[in-house]
């Protein structure tokens, strides 16, 4: 969501429109959203990169960086009980907090 502030909001130079805008599309087009996120009782459902997906992480924290020299703070969690998992794919595991589970 803040990536998406800072592109229609955000003080951007021409090449740091460029960036975001590339970064966007790039996930747009690599990580696939599951249904299974549309449904009600999903929607404290947390996506976490696995360690595979190196090119997106890698992305991800360059958009990290950007969006920080912006003001919008990004924090980056890290766990091995990431709750109650439905979805999972190469590069995603998308799980359901635990009741009382907390990241932050």
């Amino acid at each position: 969501m803040a990536a998406h502030t800072l592109r229609d909001e955000g003080d951007l130079t021409s090449d740091e429109h460029l960036e975001l805008r590339e970064a966007l599309s790039w996930f747009n087009e690599q990580l696939f959203v599951p249904r299974v996120l549309e449904r009600l009782e999903h929607r404290r459902a947390i996506s976490w990169f696995k360690p595979a997906a190196e090119d997106a992480i890698r992305r991800m924290w360059h958009l990290k960086y950007l969006l920080d020299r912006h003001g919008h703070h990004v924090e980056v969690l890290r766990t091995s009980e990431p709750g109650s998992v439905v979805y999972e794919d190469d590069w995603q595991l998308i799980a359901k907090p635990r009741k009382g589970q907390r990241f932050w």
